[in-house]
């Protein structure tokens, strides 16, 4: 769970819906207020798989894995945090 952003909370969601109206309507709340929080100023600690912007961090099964491995979660993770707290273009070794 630590690892879905908002578009993958809301299409579990959906799936669970069928099954459990109660859970599917968590699920689905939980994905709007992470897209809130992505828009915030704390929003680069949010999560890379399944995040709004998807395009941007398209991930194959086999990333999703490897970056579970390396315990990378969220997209201030994938790169450097600048002293205004801004994440900056340059990778996170």
């Amino acid at each position: 769970m630590q690892q879905l952003g908002p578009l993958e909370w809301v299409r579990t969601g959906q799936a669970v819906m069928e099954h459990n109206a109660l859970l599917g309507q968590a699920f689905i709340a939980m994905s709007k207020f992470l897209k809130l929080y992505e828009s915030g100023s704390d929003g680069w600690h949010a999560a890379i798989h399944g995040h709004s912007s998807g395009s941007t961090f398209p991930l194959t099964e086999v990333e999703r894995m490897e970056l579970k491995e390396l315990e990378i979660f969220t997209i201030s993770q994938l790169f450097e945090v600048q002293d205004n707290a801004q994440i900056s273009n340059q990778d996170n070794a």
